[in-house]
């Protein structure tokens, strides 16, 4: 049973779906592919491909990966590869939609002991994507070449953060710091 290759504690009920499940007992894997699905602790999953390292306890997503976490909120990327049940790890090309239509991307993202979150390459957009119907630059951004969450400290630290006025860059500042509030809010998966 490929469920049974997963392990997890008692309380932990995990369920995965797939096309396909091989077990690769050479590499010791267990791979999931096509339309794969797998719900984990009120996290919703799906991904074209799902590799689970059953030595090491590693788990690579690749392929249309989004993850839905308990409140609902939604994160799109391309790759992540995560471990420590799912706690810590690394995911490319980050794209992640709030409810209020706040928009947050980022190139890569480094998970690190559910209290750190490190964004490389980042957009913070509460205007969404701050183009208008008609194609043209609304609303204002903030690019950043890394941007740092810790929820231990509440706080948002920005390196080289650009603020971005109808498209058009207007400040820059070597880094900032800010307490991480409802006003601003980035992902915490």
């Amino acid at each position: 049973n490929f469920f049974d290759l997963v392990p997890r504690s008692a309380g932990d009920a995990i369920a995965i779906s797939a096309d396909t499940l091989i077990l690769d007992q050479t590499n010791d894997t267990a791979i999931a592919q096509g339309r794969v699905g797998i719900n984990f602790e009120g996290l919703r999953i799906t991904a074209d491909r799902a590799v689970y390292n059953r030595t090491t306890g590693a788990v690579t997503l690749e392929g249309n990966v989004a993850l839905i976490d308990q409140d609902g909120l939604e994160y799109v990327a391309d790759r992540v590869a995560l471990e420590g049940d799912f706690r810590n790890g690394f995911i490319e090309a980050l794209t992640v939609a709030f409810p209020d239509g706040t928009w947050f991307s980022a190139a890569e993202t480094r998970l690190t002991d559910e209290v750190r979150r490190t964004f490389e390459d980042a957009l913070y957009s509460p205007c969404g994507t701050c183009i208008d119907e008609e194609g043209r630059r609304i609303g204002w951004q903030v690019r950043a070449v890394r941007v740092i969450t810790d929820s231990g400290e509440e706080i948002v630290y920005f390196e080289e953060p650009r603020l971005e006025l109808l498209g058009v860059p207007v400040l820059w500042l070597p880094y900032l710091s800010l307490p991480q509030g409802e006003e601003i809010e980035f992902p915490v998966l």
